[in-house]
């Protein structure tokens, strides 16, 4: 009989712009205590991946744990991988960012660990067929995928064992699959259990590699492994096991079974990552068929055999699945560009290249404004770096979000202003560049597939005792979630239109439950002009298109001048409707601005009316309506800016809170993702058929 060689590989990751206390508690529940215990077990071997912005905070924070991993890779016990610093998709940025990513990470290995790195995992193991030649020059010669990845090739399920080699352009990389009954038994079911399932692979006539690779967390860090994995000692047993079956069971480092053991032979896979994460990325209606789908397989004994032939999108589908993901992509695209020979303006964006923020699973991800405006912040200090708008403004006339329209892109020195002529005329980013602070970084209220299942199940909210993976969570983290369940029939933006008959109330637009009267939310308005100053930016847009009241069609047209000046922004609206006189309709002008939470005393709403004397104060949190307001200002103590913005038309002002709900690690959650402002004012034509008014907004620091 042969031996079962075990290949035992794990990645630790937390994201960049993380709370430090969450790093805290990782390490205290999962990185430390696991690293405590193996070290007791030396012939327990494994390789292990931390992620750079992980590597970053315990260098600070914990530099022994780094001792105690070298001197467990000095012995042999420990392999660590590489892989891109900040933890990217590699698939989704510059080759040129991917190979410095990961000659950067490369080096620190080196460096603190004294080990030349030859391997590298692969974030969330999303896989593309010219991968091998992307990372060539990083001098990598293996990865793990999952098993999943294999099957989708076509191979069956008893070619999942050792590692194959494939390559593009030429370009070779080994691949070994880690396998997913291993990923869904460890650290869940008994370690019993595992022996078990790893010696019906043993019975063979040759020796025999069985790869295990996943995430670290699950080792304390997912909700009950803590308890489970160490108050109740499941690894220490675990580890006890292999040792009382090393005559057949073995661990073996990565490296070593390159060296020893020849590949199972070519493969050439197609995109994938792991199955979860493909049917995350389908658009929500393709996500539920596919979920009827497989339970009609499941309940007719097929899906075991038409597993490998199903697979839901590909990553990149988030960038259409949620517009402000794309617009965070193509902007670290954009920087990316101008930062080249600029090594320190290269190194913050590459931190906004970490993946989190950019997807969504079960896991906050893009849901998680920390995480957002982590991106924001890195890609803004990269911009100030490069000088970007410091002498004058920086203007691009180009297609930014890559969708087939120009947009009109202002960097300056205070702010910078993004606008989509072709998608309502709005503004889709205004960044505050002192502060760093993307004003408008919201996220639109939108379905996503598991809110049918929290609508289900939503009178059944008790809290699960068992430990479970996290693919099994499902509890709501509060009560009444469901009255949260409001999509918004448009991606939110600013300087937004819209026609609003007399009987629509500030609640009415919240809950979505509106007629919009005009269309000119997404309607294509034309740049007429577009100037550049020495001091300013200027441009000139017109939409032309129809308010529907009483059946008929009436015809309107808006022009909106947009002009830059330090830190200033105004936009003049000049409204062309001669129909619309004595209609008795409401024009809006919607702004969404953020400062990431709706109930602190430092992060608050001050308005100014007409019959009341002086600024009174609102917070984020509450939705309002308030007449003859002739001023109101967002400030953010914390982050040191106010935005004031006034109008030389008296307004009504109404607001409420953007409030998502979202998938966490430990449950469904209400998540506060910013205000809506709509500024609202009766249609008054002039007797040129007229409406004209300018509304300013002017940020600046706080103090």
């Amino acid at each position: 009989m042969g031996k079962l060689n075990l290949i035992f590989a794990i990645h630790s990751h937390q994201p960049v712009g993380n709370f430090d206390h969450v790093f805290r508690k990782a390490f205290k529940d999962c990185y430390e205590p696991f690293i405590d215990i193996v070290e007791e077990f030396p012939r327990f071997r494994f390789a292990y991946h931390l992620s750079g912005p992980l590597l970053e905070w315990i260098e600070r924070e914990e530099p022994g744990y780094l001792l105690r991993l070298r001197g467990m890779v000095k012995r042999r016990q420990l392999e660590m991988l590489s892989g891109g610093f900040y933890e990217p998709i590699l698939a989704s940025i510059p080759t040129r960012d991917a190979v410095g990513q990961l000659k950067m990470m490369n080096e620190f290995l080196r460096e603190k660990f004294e080990q030349k790195a030859m391997g590298f995992w692969l974030t969330e193991r999303i896989w593309t067929p010219n991968l091998p030649h992307k990372i060539a020059l990083s001098g990598l010669k293996y990865t793990f995928v999952d098993d999943t990845h294999f099957l989708y090739a076509g191979l069956g399920s008893d070619q999942l064992f050792g590692y194959r080699y494939t390559e593009s352009e030429g370009e070779k990389l080994a691949i070994f699959p880690g396998l997913k009954t291993l990923r869904y038994s460890i650290p869940f079911k008994e370690g019993k259990e595992v022996i078990e399932l790893l010696k019906a692979w043993y019975e063979q006539e040759s020796d025999l590699i069985v790869t295990y690779a996943d995430d670290g967390e699950k080792f304390g860090v997912w909700p009950g492994t803590y308890r489970w994995v160490y108050e109740k000692k499941w690894l220490r047993k675990f580890l006890e096991l292999l040792e009382k079956n090393s005559s057949w069971l073995q661990m073996i480092l990565p490296s070593e079974a390159l060296e020893k053991y020849p590949p199972a032979g070519r493969i050439y896979m197609p995109t994938a990552s792991y199955e979860e994460m493909l049917k995350w990325a389908l658009p929500v209606p393709a996500a539920k068929k596919m979920v009827r789908v497989i339970e009609k397989l499941e309940r007719s004994g097929l899906y075991e055999d038409c597993e490998r032939f199903l697979r839901g999108g590909v990553w990149d589908n988030f960038l259409v699945k949620y517009p402000e993901s794309n617009y965070m992509h193509k902007k670290m695209i954009y920087i990316s560009e101008k930062a080249k020979g600029n090594d320190e303006a290269l190194k913050a964006v590459w931190r906004a290249q970490c993946n989190c923020a950019y997807w969504h699973g079960l896991f906050g991800g893009i849901y998680l404004p920390h995480l957002r405006h982590a991106i924001y912040q890195n890609l803004l200090q990269a911009q100030r770096l490069l000088g970007l708008g410091k002498e004058k403004i920086d203007a691009d006339l180009i297609d930014f979000d890559r969708d087939g329209n120009s947009e009109i892109i202002w960097h300056g020195k205070d702010l910078n202003v993004y606008i989509a002529p072709a998608q309502g005329g709005r503004v889709f980013e205004i960044d505050y560049v002192p502060s760093l602070y993307n004003l408008t970084n919201v996220l639109t209220r939108r379905e996503e597939a598991y809110h049918e299942e929290l609508r289900k199940n939503i009178e059944n909210q008790k809290v699960e005792e068992d430990v479970k993976s996290i693919h099994q969570i499902r509890k709501a983290k509060e009560r009444d979630l469901d009255r949260w369940l409001i999509y918004d029939p448009y991606c939110r933006g600013s300087f937004l239109d819209h026609f609003f008959s007399q009987e629509v109330s500030v609640e009415d637009f919240r809950k979505s439950n509106y007629v919009e009267r005009g269309d000119f939310i997404d309607k294509r308005y034309v740049v007429l002009d577009h100037n550049l100053e020495k001091n300013g930016a200027e441009v000139s847009l017109k939409g032309v298109g129809n308010v529907n009241i009483d059946e008929s069609e009436l015809p309107v047209t808006i022009d909106k001048i947009f002009r830059l000046e330090g830190n200033k922004l105004s936009v003049k609206y000049s409204i062309r409707a001669p129909e619309l006189i004595g209609r008795g309709l409401r024009f809006g002008v919607e702004q969404n601005y953020t400062v990431h939470t709706g109930n602190d005393p430092q992060r608050f709403i001050m308005l100014k009316t007409n019959d009341r004397g002086g600024l009174f104060k609102e917070t984020p949190g509450k939705i309002f309506s308030h007449e003859n307001v002739s001023r109101w200002e967002m400030i953010n103590e914390w982050d040191n800016w106010r935005l004031i913005c006034i109008s030389d038309k008296v307004f009504e002002l109404w607001h409420f809170p953007l409030e998502t709900i979202s998938h966490s690690e430990e449950g469904l959650e209400k998540v506060h993702q910013g205000s809506c402002f709509l500024l609202l004012v009766p249609v008054e034509i002039n007797k040129n058929g007229i409406m004209e008014f300018v509304i300013t907004v002017n940020v600046k620091k706080y103090t």
